[in-house]
């Protein structure tokens, strides 16, 4: 990426969701590339006509991937329901909206603010669209301060908005993040796209104060044992023993 050679670049891509999801390719490949970019324009030593093609051909990347290796297309059929914040400059916002792309690839519908936007902004958005989690995107490593004042200013004009710090780096430490967290604000920290796709989906799929349900069991025990085998449940014990006596394991009896 930053030797600014385009064809290139879409080359290794193309190579690399061959034998990886693309969201493996945007977690293994492109964000360490875009942190690496950041952090080298921190230190001084990426050229403005570098960053400017980092940001420009980025999503166009994105975009010929999906076209030129016939990735399943993004069907979504609700309302948004998770509103993706950059923490602070441009390269948040970008970093952003790859993340909207995983989302959507997950059938999340986001919607997406500029990195130029208020937390007022962000709030009124939340109250008009009913939003239900808000992600903010940052990218080291200049941006987790940024995004720890915004997921708290966000938490004050947003009560009980659920909220995620995405700070984008191959290198970050979760826990050593989520500590240094404001008492303020209850945002949970990710460091990768996987993980946030996959909190998300758990926040929005169980409330939390949902009762418990339970799926009813089938009468038949073919019907119960096609059931246990559709679920993996056979994993619950340690020697894998006959499908049978997972249905014993369970709570199931013989007829």
């Amino acid at each position: 990426m930053l030797a600014m050679d385009y064809d290139e670049m879409l080359l290794l891509s193309r190579d690399f969701v061959k034998e990886h999801s693309i969201i493996e390719y945007y977690d293994q490949l492109l964000i360490p590339a875009l942190s690496a970019a950041e952090a080298d324009r921190h230190t001084g030593g990426l050229a403005e006509i570098r960053q400017t093609f980092i940001l420009q051909n980025t999503l166009e990347l994105i975009e010929d991937l999906h076209k030129k290796d016939h990735l399943p297309p993004v069907t979504l059929t609700r309302s948004a329901r998770v509103l993706i914040v950059p923490a602070k400059d441009d390269i948040d916002e970008l970093a952003a909206k790859i993340l909207a792309r995983a989302m959507e690839h997950n059938g999340i519908s986001t919607r997406l603010q500029a990195a130029t936007s208020l937390p007022s902004e962000c709030a009124e958005l939340v109250m008009q669209e009913h939003i239900e989690v808000i992600c903010i995107s940052a990218v080291p490593p200049a941006a987790f301060i940024p995004a720890r004042q915004l997921s708290r200013r966000l938490s004050t004009g947003c009560a009980g908005i659920k909220c995620i710090v995405g700070v984008w780096s191959p290198t970050a430490q979760p826990n050593d993040l989520q500590s240094r967290m404001s008492t303020a604000s209850d945002a949970v920290v990710v460091t990768t796209m996987q993980d946030a796709v996959d909190k998300i989906q758990t926040l929005l799929t169980i409330p939390e104060d949902a009762p418990a349900t339970y799926a009813p069991i089938p009468d038949n025990e073919d019907e119960r044992l096609k059931e246990v085998l559709r679920l993996n449940l056979t994993r619950a014990c340690p020697k894998t023993p006959h499908p049978i006596e997972i249905l014993r394991f369970i709570g199931y009896q013989d007829g």
